[in-house]
């Protein structure tokens, strides 16, 4: 999604056919994947933050005129994934953050809906191995991409 906005072409698909595997599973290795997607921007990861730090890098990100990658708990039918998708808008005093979804979709939230699933405290009945993911470190909770 990140490409569209861009004016690229860059997939899922696409990036599966180039290497053959998921390469961007985690928050490091979808950071790196960014950051050798579009050389032209800087984006870093920021992982297990407050939640008003959470909110300070999505509105100065946006306020770049960036839209804003970050990981979450996101339905893809009736099944929870660990997935990452674009915070595209956020009016805080209205209660409204609009996410892009790469499932093909918008979703509209309120404030505390985007942190549950940015904690994943909304991901139900999720499975042993991706609490392990969590456990270890292979994955993390309220993460979002700041893009320079």
């Amino acid at each position: 999604m990140f490409s569209a906005w861009n004016g690229g072409d860059v997939t899922e698909d696409s990036l599966y056919e180039k290497y053959g595997a998921i390469v961007t599973s985690t928050g490091k290795n979808f950071c790196a994947e960014m950051n050798k997607q579009f050389p032209e921007y800087n984006t870093k990861i920021h992982k297990y933050v407050k939640n008003t730090e959470f909110i300070d890098i999505m509105y100065d990100t946006l306020a770049a005129g960036k839209p804003v990658p970050f990981e979450w708990a996101a339905l893809y039918g009736d099944e929870w994934t660990l997935h990452y998708s674009l915070i595209i808008g956020a009016d805080i005093p209205n209660d409204k953050i609009t996410v892009a979804n790469p499932y093909g979709y918008y979703e509209e939230l309120t404030l505390e809906e985007l942190l549950n699933r940015t904690s994943f405290q909304a991901y139900e009945n999720m499975p042993l191995f991706m609490k392990m993911g969590f456990a270890i470190g292979m994955f993390e909770k309220n993460t979002i991409f700041s893009i320079r």
